[in-house]
């Protein structure tokens, strides 16, 4: 999977679910990326999602979780392409 094209299922999976299109952090969890959009005012029962590498499926990332725990603490912080920041970061 391509990290533009994951970025921009992320961004289309948060404007329809959370209505916000813009993303504020990535991590790269190894296998998959973790996508953080930018209003965490809409994550009161909903979910964070990650993207594989290998196929671009998209899966919920719950919490709390001891395996999801584990490879937050692993992360590494990956800029956010300009094209999907929000205008004022």
């Amino acid at each position: 999977m391509d990290f533009d094209k994951a970025c921009q299922l992320a961004v289309e999976y948060y404007t329809q679910e959370w209505g916000c299109s813009t993303l504020s952090e990535i991590k790269d969890l190894g296998e998959k990326w973790i996508f953080y959009p930018t209003d965490e005012e809409a994550a009161f029962a909903n979910f964070h999602i990650t993207i594989r590498k290998d196929n671009g499926k998209p899966e919920p990332f719950i919490l709390p979780s001891r395996e999801n725990f584990e490879l937050l603490a692993k992360a590494k912080v990956v800029d956010v392409p300009e094209a999907y920041r929000s205008k004022g970061e």
